[in-house]
């Protein structure tokens, strides 16, 4: 019998489940590099700063899981490409996802999936550095704290339980979803006031995790891609919900089978 996969990558998954998931502690920010482009990202999706090529930095990752040659869509190796998998698809529920600099590189990262895939999603990078080294700041003049509409995936002390009985709010809802580790997403809220201010809603416990590609701190811990899957089902969008577990459970059969797991399946 095999041992249990051990994670290659540096960081458990983000915070967006009921119960923080933890960090090993995050990189310095001032190593952070800017944002490159999403490619296969979907329609009407867009990517927030001037794109570099992909590990075009001095300060790029040089784990195990860094080496391969690794699709720049999927971000899976080459040679196990699903971008094909990656369909475009329509919600109501308009998502904002901030990615921490570091985590662009990261090829376990699941947040990008979503804009790849939601027809008029945003992904914005936070953190990042122009290839002259400029700090580029994160643009967040958008957001009105003040609409109820705005609602933010964060599980404060004062955030909604995305519960049976959550009322959405009336007109269209945009959904802010901050993607890094612990570390980084408290650290975005704490140098991010109108981030912070705005209204906070987190998942109530649910089925456990598929995500096996990187341990978390708490059983109940979700990736980010699954946090958003569950959040777009409990405001009404279950299509598209359900085309972005489809995705994970792809991307992580394929993670697992270049681990050698070829036989893995998610828990039931």
């Amino acid at each position: 019998m095999k041992p249990p996969p051990r994670d290659p990558g540096p960081d458990p998954p983000s915070e967006l489940g009921p119960a923080r998931a933890g960090s090993r502690g995050a990189h310095p920010e001032d190593q952070s590099r800017g944002p490159e482009p999403a490619p296969g990202a979907a329609a009407g999706s867009s990517v927030q700063g001037a794109p570099l090529p992909r590990f075009d930095v001095p300060q790029r990752p040089t784990g195990r899981g860094y080496r391969l040659a690794r699709c720049s869509g999927c971000r899976a190796p080459e040679e196990r490409c699903f971008c094909v998998e990656l369909r475009p698809v329509d919600s109501q529920v308009r998502v904002l996802v901030i990615l921490h600099a570091l985590e662009q590189f990261r090829p376990t990262n699941t947040g990008r999936y979503a804009t790849q895939i939601l027809r008029g999603s945003e992904l914005r990078i936070r953190g990042g550095r122009s290839s002259a080294g400029v700090p580029m700041p994160l643009d967040l003049s958008d957001l009105d704290p003040g609409d109820p509409g705005t609602l933010l995936l964060h599980p404060g002390p004062e955030a909604r339980l995305l519960d049976e009985h959550f009322a959405p709010p009336p007109g269209p809802i945009r959904l802010v979803v901050p993607d890094g580790t612990w570390t980084q997403t408290r650290q975005m809220l704490r140098r991010e006031p109108r981030l912070k201010a705005l209204s906070q809603i987190a998942l109530p416990r649910g089925k456990p995790s598929i995500y096996a590609l990187r341990r978390g701190v708490t059983p109940d811990g979700l990736c980010t891609l699954e946090a958003i899957a569950r959040a777009l089902r409990a405001l009404g969008e279950g299509a598209a919900a359900d085309e972005l577990e489809r995705v994970l459970l792809i991307a992580v059969r394929v993670g697992m089978a270049a681990r050698g797991y070829h036989d893995w399946q998610p828990p039931r």
